[in-house]
C-alpha cells in the first residue's frame, strides 16, 4: 500500500514479508544496485541512501495510519547518527539503522548472517522520540562510523516491518 505524504510517501508491505529478508537480502541487493548505478557517475553525483527499519503494528485510520512506529521510523531515518555515518563514509552508498525492536526480532536471535558486532549501538533523540538503535554502513566496521556532517545528493528510504504489516517512508531531495 502506498500513500503519498508531503514530498514522499508511506509504504506498507504485506504481513508475510519476513524481517530477515528485509534486513539482510533487501539491504544487500540495494547496496549492489547502488554500486552499479553509481559506477558510471561522478563522485559528487552519486545516489546515496539512508535506510531505517523498524517493526511496528499499524492500524488503518481515516488519515494515514494509527501507529507511532511510522513516526519512529522517520525519526530513525532523519537522526544525527545515520546522517553522520553516511557523511563520514565518503565511499559508501548506503547506511542502515535498525530500531531496537527490529534488531531484537531479526539480528539478535540469529535470523540473518549479520551479528551484533556488525553494528554500532547509537542513541537516537529526535523531537519527542528517544531510543537505542543499531547502525551499520555495509563495507565498514562499527568502529569506522564517525565523522562529518555533509550530505550531498541523497535519497532517503526508510522501511518498517511488523507481524501485522510493514511500513516505510520514502522521500527524495
Amino acid at each position: 500500500i502506498w500513500e503519498r505524504a508531503g514530498d514522499g510517501g508511506v509504504i506498507l508491505l504485506p504481513p508475510d514479508q519476513p524481517g530477515p529478508q528485509l534486513v539482510e537480502d533487501f539491504v544487500r541487493a540495494l547496496g549492489r544496485t547502488l554500486a552499479w548505478l553509481n559506477s558510471e557517475l561522478a563522485h559528487d553525483a552519486r545516489l546515496r541512501l539512508r535506510v531505517a527499519i523498524h517493526y511496528v503494528t499499524v492500524i488503518p485510520a481515516q488519515s494515514r495510519w494509527a501507529a507511532q512506529g511510522v513516526d519512529a521510523v522517520s525519526r530513525l531515518l532523519d537522526s544525527r547518527p545515520i546522517r553522520l555515518a553516511l557523511a563520514a563514509a565518503d565511499e559508501a552508498n548506503l547506511a542502515v539503522i535498525l530500531s531496537r525492536q527490529a534488531f531484537d526480532q531479526v539480528v539478535r536471535p540469529g535470523g540473518v548472517s549479520l551479528r551484533e558486532p556488525d553494528f554500532r549501538r547509537v542513541t537516537v533523540a529526535e523531537k519527542e522520540y528517544s531510543a537505542q538503535a543499531w547502525l551499520r554502513v555495509p563495507g565498514l566496521g562499527p568502529e569506522e562510523l564517525a565523522g562529518g556532517d555533509a550530505m550531498g545528493h541523497t535519497v532517503y528510504l526508510a522501511a518498517a516491518t511488523a507481524g501485522d504489516a510493514a511500513g516505510g517512508y520514502l522521500r527524495s531531495s
